[in-house]
């Protein structure tokens, strides 16, 4: 039924649909055809996923060090390590171990964080299971190494700023040794201010090498057992709803189409002939 508006209600849809369902039910299957040979050749992507605990005073309490990565806003140091995972360094390392293109492997890299848990899940997609899986590997291996010798690196520059200090200190005693009127107080003096200096490097240099990192692996990458995007029976659902709705449309078209071919032509209206006045005057009575 046609409104006089001459839109169309869904029971006129319905019924179109149902007198020219084999137009319907051919878009429909070209519609599952065309999605399916889509979803088919696309090439299959697997994503595999690693999830990082972020520690930035990891195994420095015990020798009264700060890290200096740490500035106590969580959220602007997990961004700051995401940017870190992606960076040139990281990403570098990782390509150098997967024997893939860098550029390639940065624009494969996802990372979420969680500031309420200190987390990073890291997340790294690849043409297969297997290369899904080795490349987070290979970036976890890269970022966990990468942040553990910068605070190896870290520790050990502190430890050789106490060089110079006992360095002086001891080259102080050892005047001392040659002169005269030394009293045992001064001695006693520089030794106490060595004692401690020697103490603090021997253990920032035990700490440096102890050192394991402030990024530790709470989950390591798993192998994936399916392929993201919408896949082939999904393509095919998909296909076959928008192949419907066309045929649908395609079929009140055509209904529109038959009822305009169909409707008879209006009759054509002659026009009345308006007798001039002259001949009006002509063929009037006792001329």
């Amino acid at each position: 039924m046609v409104d006089p508006a001459g839109t169309r209600s869904f029971p006129d849809v319905i019924a179109a649909s149902v007198r020219h369902r084999v137009l319907v039910l051919l878009s429909a299957l070209m519609g599952a055809a065309i999605a399916g040979a889509v979803a088919v050749a696309l090439p299959s992507t697997y994503e595999s996923e690693a999830v990082l605990l972020w520690r930035p005073d990891a195994g420095l309490g015990a020798v009264g060090v700060q890290s200096q990565s740490s500035s106590g806003d969580l959220n602007r140091e997990l961004n700051t390590q995401t940017e870190v995972v992606q960076g040139d360094a990281v990403v570098a390392a990782a390509a150098r171990t997967t024997s893939v293109d860098a550029t390639a492997l940065r624009r494969a890299i996802d990372v979420a964080t969680e500031s309420d848990a200190n987390l990073l899940s890291l997340r790294v997609s690849g043409p297969s299971a297997e290369a899904a899986r080795d490349r987070v590997i290979a970036v976890t291996n890269a970022y966990v190494e990468h942040q553990r010798d910068r605070g190896r690196q870290n520790l050990s520059a502190q430890a050789d700023a106490l060089v110079a200090s006992i360095e002086a200190l001891n080259q102080q005693l050892a005047a001392l040794e040659g002169a005269d009127n030394v009293t045992e107080s001064r001695r006693a003096a520089l030794l106490s201010q060595l004692a401690p200096l020697a103490l603090q490097e021997e253990q920032l240099r035990a700490a440096a090498a102890a050192y394991a990192g402030p990024v530790e692996v709470l989950s390591e990458a798993s192998l994936p057992t399916d392929a993201s995007g919408i896949g082939v029976p999904v393509g095919l659902s998909l296909g076959a709803i928008l192949g419907l709705a066309l045929g649908s449309l395609l079929a009140m078209l055509k209904d529109g189409w038959t009822a305009v071919r169909q409707r008879p032509e209006a009759p054509a209206m002659s026009q009345p002939h308006k007798a001039s006045s002259s001949s009006a005057s002509n063929t009037a009575p006792g001329r």
